[in-house]
Protein backbone atom coordinates (compact mmCIF):
# COMPACT_ATOMS: atom_id res chain seq x y z
CA UNK A 1 0.00 0.00 0.00
CA UNK A 2 2.76 2.30 0.95
CA UNK A 3 4.62 1.98 -2.20
CA UNK A 4 1.38 3.12 -4.76
CA UNK A 5 1.00 5.48 -1.77
CA UNK A 6 4.48 6.95 -2.89
CA UNK A 7 3.93 6.70 -6.64
CA UNK A 8 0.92 9.57 -6.70
CA UNK A 9 2.19 11.33 -3.96
CA UNK A 10 3.65 15.04 -5.05
CA UNK A 11 6.63 16.47 -3.89
CA UNK A 12 5.92 18.22 -0.90
CA UNK A 13 3.51 17.29 2.24
CA UNK A 14 2.62 19.84 4.81
CA UNK A 15 3.33 16.38 7.55
CA UNK A 16 6.52 15.75 6.71
CA UNK A 17 7.92 16.70 9.93
CA UNK A 18 5.83 14.86 12.03
CA UNK A 19 5.85 11.73 9.66
CA UNK A 20 10.20 11.95 9.80
CA UNK A 21 9.90 12.37 13.67
CA UNK A 22 7.57 9.34 14.39
CA UNK A 23 9.59 7.42 11.83
CA UNK A 24 13.04 8.61 13.94
CA UNK A 25 11.22 7.34 17.17
CA UNK A 26 10.25 3.81 15.75
CA UNK A 27 14.01 3.39 14.93
CA UNK A 28 15.59 4.37 18.26
CA UNK A 29 12.81 2.30 19.88
CA UNK A 30 13.88 -0.77 17.65
CA UNK A 31 17.61 -0.34 18.16
CA UNK A 32 17.18 0.17 22.06
CA UNK A 33 15.44 -2.86 22.64
CA UNK A 34 17.92 -4.80 20.57
CA UNK A 35 21.02 -3.07 22.44
CA UNK A 36 19.57 -3.85 25.56
CA UNK A 37 20.67 -7.62 25.94
CA UNK A 38 19.02 -8.21 22.20
CA UNK A 39 15.51 -7.61 23.04
CA UNK A 40 13.38 -9.07 20.23
CA UNK A 41 10.31 -8.95 21.39
CA UNK A 42 10.99 -5.58 22.14
CA UNK A 43 11.68 -5.22 18.43
CA UNK A 44 8.91 -6.96 17.30
CA UNK A 45 6.56 -5.01 19.40
CA UNK A 46 8.44 -1.92 17.55
CA UNK A 47 8.28 -3.13 14.00
CA UNK A 48 4.20 -4.06 14.80
CA UNK A 49 3.55 -0.44 16.46
CA UNK A 50 5.31 1.26 13.21
CA UNK A 51 3.18 -1.06 10.84
CA UNK A 52 -0.03 -0.17 12.81
CA UNK A 53 0.87 3.42 12.49
CA UNK A 54 1.68 3.66 8.64
CA UNK A 55 -2.00 1.56 8.38
CA UNK A 56 -4.29 3.22 10.41
CA UNK A 57 -2.46 6.79 9.78
CA UNK A 58 0.15 7.16 7.12
CA UNK A 59 -1.88 5.19 4.38
CA UNK A 60 -4.89 7.26 5.18
CA UNK A 61 -3.71 10.64 5.51
CA UNK A 62 -1.16 10.23 2.11
CA UNK A 63 -1.96 13.93 0.68
CA UNK A 64 -0.36 15.23 3.82
CA UNK A 65 3.15 13.65 3.07
CA UNK A 66 5.82 14.03 0.44
CA UNK A 67 7.05 11.36 -1.66
CA UNK A 68 10.46 11.65 0.12
CA UNK A 69 9.26 11.18 3.34
CA UNK A 70 6.93 8.43 2.36
CA UNK A 71 9.74 6.90 0.89
CA UNK A 72 11.79 6.94 3.69
CA UNK A 73 9.30 5.63 5.85
CA UNK A 74 8.86 2.75 3.84
CA UNK A 75 12.46 2.47 3.62
CA UNK A 76 13.16 2.46 7.28
CA UNK A 77 10.47 -0.10 7.97
CA UNK A 78 11.63 -2.57 5.40
CA UNK A 79 15.26 -1.88 7.13
CA UNK A 80 14.51 -2.85 11.06
CA UNK A 81 12.20 -5.75 9.35
CA UNK A 82 14.91 -6.92 7.27
CA UNK A 83 17.12 -6.73 10.53
CA UNK A 84 14.68 -9.80 11.73
CA UNK A 85 14.65 -11.51 8.78
CA UNK A 86 10.45 -11.37 9.00
CA UNK A 87 10.52 -9.45 5.45
CA UNK A 88 10.96 -10.89 2.05
CA UNK A 89 9.52 -9.04 -0.78
CA UNK A 90 9.22 -10.26 -4.03
CA UNK A 91 10.49 -8.05 -6.76
CA UNK A 92 8.44 -7.69 -9.83
CA UNK A 93 9.59 -6.82 -13.32
CA UNK A 94 8.53 -3.09 -14.42
CA UNK A 95 6.94 -4.25 -17.09
CA UNK A 96 4.63 -6.46 -14.71
CA UNK A 97 4.12 -3.60 -12.47
CA UNK A 98 3.14 -1.14 -15.21
CA UNK A 99 0.55 -3.65 -16.02
CA UNK A 100 -1.07 -4.68 -12.75
CA UNK A 101 -1.02 -0.73 -12.09
CA UNK A 102 -2.78 -0.34 -15.39
CA UNK A 103 -5.37 -3.29 -14.75
CA UNK A 104 -6.32 -1.39 -10.66
CA UNK A 105 -6.32 2.17 -11.97
CA UNK A 106 -9.50 0.71 -14.94
CA UNK A 107 -10.58 -1.45 -12.03
CA UNK A 108 -11.20 1.99 -9.94
CA UNK A 109 -12.75 3.42 -12.68
CA UNK A 110 -15.26 1.02 -12.99
CA UNK A 111 -15.56 0.90 -9.76
CA UNK A 112 -16.80 4.94 -9.83
CA UNK A 113 -19.21 4.34 -12.60
CA UNK A 114 -20.79 1.51 -10.38
CA UNK A 115 -19.95 -1.58 -12.75
CA UNK A 116 -18.98 -3.88 -9.51
CA UNK A 117 -19.82 -7.06 -11.00
CA UNK A 118 -16.50 -6.10 -13.73
CA UNK A 119 -14.68 -4.49 -11.00
CA UNK A 120 -15.06 -7.68 -8.74
CA UNK A 121 -13.97 -9.89 -11.41
CA UNK A 122 -10.86 -7.84 -11.79
CA UNK A 123 -9.92 -8.34 -8.61
CA UNK A 124 -10.58 -12.01 -8.32
CA UNK A 125 -8.57 -12.70 -11.45
CA UNK A 126 -5.64 -10.97 -9.76
CA UNK A 127 -6.03 -12.57 -6.56
CA UNK A 128 -5.66 -16.28 -8.33
CA UNK A 129 -1.97 -14.84 -9.48
CA UNK A 130 -1.47 -13.64 -6.28
CA UNK A 131 -1.85 -10.09 -6.22
CA UNK A 132 -3.81 -8.99 -3.42
CA UNK A 133 -6.08 -5.66 -3.91
CA UNK A 134 -7.42 -3.66 -1.05
CA UNK A 135 -9.71 -0.50 -1.40
CA UNK A 136 -9.34 1.93 1.28
CA UNK A 137 -11.24 5.19 1.51
CA UNK A 138 -11.17 5.80 -2.48
CA UNK A 139 -8.11 4.50 -3.60
CA UNK A 140 -7.05 1.17 -4.31
CA UNK A 141 -3.43 -0.52 -3.31
CA UNK A 142 -2.62 -3.55 -3.97
CA UNK A 143 0.89 -6.38 -2.95
CA UNK A 144 1.82 -9.63 -3.88
CA UNK A 145 0.81 -12.43 -1.42
CA UNK A 146 4.14 -14.51 -2.08
CA UNK A 147 2.69 -17.74 -0.33
CA UNK A 148 0.20 -17.18 -3.75
CA UNK A 149 2.61 -16.87 -6.15
CA UNK A 150 4.81 -19.51 -5.32
CA UNK A 151 2.04 -21.84 -6.18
Amino acid sequence: MLTEAINEASDTGDKDAELLSRVNEFVSSFENSLNNDINTSGAVATLMDFARYITSTVIYNTQHYSRNALTNALTAFSDLANILGILNRTRLPPTLVSLISTLIKVRSQLRAKKMFDVADEIRNELSKLGVVVSDVGNKTYWYIDRDKLMQ
